[in-house]
């Protein structure tokens, strides 16, 4: 079974991981992540030393352990980083994107309750309201002032004239008027018939209003996270993951197609998912679309290139590529040398 992270629905801020294996109690485990310093956590946040955190909740059963972690842990840990954990004793488990959850509602450094009512609120709200005011009666009362006396009638003005339009003028407006009208109801417009010009050919000049496209929704980053969280608490396939990563990926959205890519069960068995990761750690794939990801080494990428490098000619043609470009690693780092070899 594979490692996997996912929210606790029973309590805000809490967590848990199937380990993928069982394991013996007590659980000590280490969380390091992948591409940032200070790597360990600790029970006072990050820290440059490891640290191990017991666990007293954990549950096992006849093929995995499954551990609960609570705020410390939680709270601590951003959506999608990349997150290495270890056993005390058994060693590494495996590396997990950490997915979107609910943050804890305790302050973990000073303690406090951030979701409760404010002091001066509560204080405010338990006083009695005052008694309402009765209106003020007026001692005199007011009357209207007397109206202005009217002007004296005299002789009334002189009637307007009214200008007259030029009939022509008439004529041309209301012929626009129902040109304007012929278009709008049938989407043409016979522009030689209407105005009379000679030597039109037949059937006139035709002006054809298209509808407007369509516009395509826009795919954005929220929606990305919104479907794959969907298909991770649905159990969905591998097949499914590696859609997802391919269209997140197009999207620009690189980090999330790795998580997708990462839920598929064995890497060593999906090509398209193993060559898709080794991409997107590789720094010598230059496509603008992985300028967002962080820490790409050629140490990341060699494992999943090897994973496919003797089922895909893609695969063996881009590890050879990256062993080329980095003599120097081959000969400090025995792992690298050795994917490169084998």
């Amino acid at each position: 079974m594979a490692l996997r992270v996912w929210e606790d629905d029973d309590s805000i801020g809490y967590a848990r991981i199937d380990l993928g294996r069982r394991v013996p109690t007590p659980v000590r485990l280490s969380f390091q992540r992948v591409e940032e310093e200070p790597r360990h956590l600790g029970k006072e946040g990050w820290q440059p030393e490891i640290a191990w955190l017991e666990l007293h909740d954990v549950e096992t059963n006849s093929e995995t352990s499954i551990a609960r972690v609570g705020p410390m842990v939680v709270s601590r840990i951003g959506e999608f980083e990349r997150i290495e954990i270890f056993v005390d004793s058994v060693g590494e488990l495996g590396i997990v994107s950490w997915p979107e959850m609910a943050r804890p509602a305790v302050d973990l450094i000073y303690g406090r309750e951030l979701w409760s009512a404010r002091p001066a609120t509560a204080i405010m709200a338990a006083e009695p309201l005052p008694p309402p005011v009765a209106p003020l009666k007026p001692e005199h009362t007011l009357t209207a002032p007397p109206a202005w006396p009217s002007e004296p009638k005299g002789d009334s003005p002189p009637p307007k004239v009214r200008s007259r339009l030029p009939l022509w003028l008439g004529f041309a407006v209301f012929a626009g008027v129902c040109m304007a009208a012929s278009v709008q109801l049938s989407g043409t417009a016979d522009l030689c018939g209407m105005a009379g010009i000679a030597g039109c050919p037949r059937g006139g000049t035709r002006v054809v209003h298209s509808p407007s496209p369509a516009q395509t929704p826009v795919f954005s980053e929220a929606d990305a996270k919104g479907q794959l969280n969907a298909l991770i608490n649905g159990s969905a396939t591998d097949s499914q993951f590696v859609e997802m990563g391919r269209k997140t990926l197009a999207a620009g959205y690189p980090v999330i197609a790795l998580r997708a890519f990462e839920q598929v069960v064995d890497p060593k068995q999906n090509e398209e998912a193993a060559f898709q990761i080794a991409r997107i750690f590789d720094p010598l794939v230059t496509d603008a679309v992985y300028a967002s990801v962080h820490n790409r080494r050629p140490e990341r990428a060699s494992p999943y290139y090897s994973y496919c490098k003797r089922t895909s000619s893609r695969c063996a043609e881009a590890l050879n590529r990256l062993c080329g470009a980095n003599p120097d690693l081959k000969r400090a780092n025995a792992k690298f040398a050795d994917e490169c070899r084998n």
